[in-house]
């Protein structure tokens, strides 16, 4: 039952939503003592996040030694460069932010100015 319930649900809904490009984008990025991960999202016509691709990796012998804010710039730098595809050129700035409970408001985070 809780198998069939659990099929139903990923087959009826959209997992992925499809890219935009006319629609800015926002890098949701984490990591922990050995991995990074981040989600591409796109605000939907209903306003919410709607998650476009997701990326994950662990990090290498070096990097499960760096200092946990300089994992967080890597997960950055890193979905920025598996993405690549989606964001050069596009025409709206891309938003990254690290994983936080709010993602209107990148004062929030310490963020000033415009983040490009």
């Amino acid at each position: 039952m809780a198998f069939k319930s659990l099929k139903k649900a990923f087959t009826s809904t959209l997992i992925l939503a499809h890219v935009d490009p006319e629609k800015p984008f926002i890098i949701k990025a984490d990591t922990s003592d050995f991995a990074l991960g981040s989600i591409l999202s796109q605000r939907g016509n209903d306003e919410k996040l709607h998650p476009v691709a997701f990326h994950s990796r662990k990090f290498d012998a070096a990097e499960i030694n760096y200092e946990i804010h300089d994992k967080e710039l890597l997960a950055i730098v890193d979905s920025f460069t598996q993405w690549r595809h989606f964001l050069e050129g596009s025409s709206h700035q891309c938003y990254p932010f690290p994983w936080v409970n709010t993602f209107d408001s990148p004062e929030v985070i310490g963020i000033k100015g415009r983040v490009t």
